[in-house]
């Protein structure tokens, strides 16, 4: 399952590394993580005090499993949230690729 995950991942760090636009940063890392990874079907990024930007395959569905990946230091710093709607989703490989996300998020995003 986790074959899915690295392509977005690597989608996702190629696309930081052509922006400093905010907004089109946390946009598109959502948007990849839920248009390429079949088993995620929603996600969202939550920095500071902003609205969250959120990405979801459909609105008001349950959600089985989730996972948050902290960024920046302190926890209200912001966090990369993950859901899904299947059983068994995420593998170990998983958790280590959506926490590289995070944390080249939080390099990009806080690291002046």
């Amino acid at each position: 399952m986790s074959i899915a995950t690295d392509l977005a991942a690597i989608k996702i760090v190629a696309d930081l590394e052509k922006t400093n636009d905010q907004p089109k940063i946390l946009k598109n890392t959502v948007d990849t993580l839920v248009e390429s990874v079949q088993y995620i079907h929603y996600a969202a990024l939550h920095v500071s005090n902003q609205q969250p930007v959120i990405a979801s395959d459909t609105d008001g569905d349950e959600y089985i499993g989730s996972l948050s990946f902290t960024l920046g230091k302190e926890e209200d710093d912001g966090k990369l949230v993950v859901r899904t709607k299947e059983n068994i989703a995420f593998d170990v490989t998983d958790l280590s690729t959506l926490q590289t996300i995070a944390d080249r998020l939080n390099t990009r995003l806080f690291s002046h």
